[in-house]
Formats: C-alpha cells, sequence, structure tokens
C-alpha cells in the first residue's frame, strides 16, 4: 500500500479567493485519494500553523521593528489567536507524518489535518 503526504501551507483552510495555490493542494490530496484508493494508496495534507524556529523569530522580529512594539507583544499578539498559546513545534509535525504514513491510520485518505495550535478553533 502506498502513501502520499503533502503540507499546503495554512491559508489553505482559511484562504479567500484571492489565496488559492493551498486550497488547490487541499483539494489535490482529496482527487488524488480518490484516484488512487483502489489501487490503496492513501493521500493526506498536513497544513502546520505557525513553526517554533528561527524562521518565525525573524518574522516577528520584523514586525516589532517595523511597528515599533516589542518582540513579546508582537509574539503575545500572533498566539492570540491560537486556543494553545505556543508554536508549532517541528517535531510535533513529523510525528503527524509518520502517524499518517502508518498502518495505525490505514483508514485516513483525502484528508487536510491542521497542527497550528488550534488557531481556526480561536477565530
Amino acid at each position: 500500500m502506498g502513501r502520499i503526504q503533502q503540507s499546503p501551507a495554512i491559508p489553505g483552510r482559511l484562504s479567500d479567493w484571492t489565496q488559492h495555490s493551498p486550497m488547490t493542494e487541499c483539494a489535490f490530496a482529496e482527487t488524488l485519494a480518490i484516484e488512487l484508493g483502489d489501487v490503496g494508496v492513501r493521500v493526506n495534507a498536513i497544513a502546520p500553523g505557525a513553526v517554533a524556529g528561527e524562521r518565525i523569530q525573524r518574522v516577528l522580529q520584523g514586525r516589532a521593528d517595523a511597528s515599533g512594539r516589542s518582540l513579546a507583544d508582537v509574539t503575545a499578539d500572533a498566539l492570540s489567536i491560537q486556543s494553545l498559546k505556543h508554536f508549532t513545534d517541528p517535531d510535533d509535525i513529523a510525528a503527524l507524518a509518520l502517524f499518517l504514513a502508518s498502518d495505525s491510520a490505514k483508514s485516513i485518505t483525502g484528508q487536510t489535518i491542521p497542527i497550528d495550535g488550534g488557531s481556526k478553533a480561536a477565530q
């Protein structure tokens, strides 16, 4: 049995018509799941939110510098749209990918699975 996983950007779940590429990626996973299910291939998409690490820190520092606000305030604003108040750990994304590739997920296909600290739930 085969497995395909992709990671569209988070706007795929929250976008309007001007941000179509991630939505297209999510639809692509669904379509592939339908097309390849007969031959035993599962297809899912992982939709991470802001990922903890150097990149998000640079982005937040840039926002702080541009706005004249503190890094702590900008970080608090970024986390305010999430029910869990932390950025996604890259290891958690890897663990989700490993789970989806495992036999434990043998009945999961055609799904876009958010791993974003509950950002949609908090909106």
